[in-house]
């Protein structure tokens, strides 16, 4: 857990907005304005491969919905187990949680860390899961880093079509509440 725990500052959601073609470049730029964590959504492998190869390139963890590379990120907590059992111990496992009650439940299933969808919970939802576990939490999409203050959270995660404009200044405000 500690060792993925640093990769997690800043965590980027790769989604369809990037073209193939595109996909490796752009992450490239993004790692090097700061991201610390890649998650390549959907299955076509082209774009888990060059999602991958950047990530090994810069020595991050790549994460994906099916447990390819590094591990995997689940949309809920009842696949945890499952893909624990399946990727075993040394793999990466995260998934999302809406509340510290499963939070609990995910932590104690296996998982290696949370996101938590900031918009949808609120902050003082957001609090009290980090404070229900031992495992770091990823607050996605927040409308205002500096709100995330004091929330007891390791990171902070954008989908790339949110993702904003001037990422060297992002990472700055983020290393800043954590």
């Amino acid at each position: 857990m500690s060792e993925i725990k640093k990769h997690l500052a800043f965590y980027l959601v790769i989604d369809e907005s990037w073209t193939t073609g595109e996909l490796a470049q752009r992450c490239r730029q993004a790692v090097e304005q700061g991201v610390t964590c890649l998650d390549i959504l959907g299955s076509d492998q082209d774009r888990i491969a060059a999602v991958q190869q950047v990530a090994i390139e810069h020595g991050l963890p790549c994460v994906t919905q099916f447990g390819d590379g590094d591990g995997a990120y689940l949309p809920t907590v009842d696949m945890v187990a499952d893909m624990r059992q399946k990727l075993g111990a040394k793999a990466i496992v995260g998934c999302t949680v809406f509340g510290a009650g499963e939070a609990k439940e995910a932590q104690k299933a296996g998982a290696d860390y949370l996101g938590v969808p900031v918009q949808r919970t609120g902050l003082e939802t957001l609090k009290a899961i980090c404070a229900a576990v031992g495992i770091p939490v990823v607050a996605y999409e927040p409308k205002d880093i500096a709100a995330l203050h004091g929330c007891g959270i390791n990171g902070v995660g954008f989908l790339a079509q949110a993702m904003p404009a001037d990422l060297s200044s992002t990472a700055a405000a983020i290393a800043e509440v954590l």
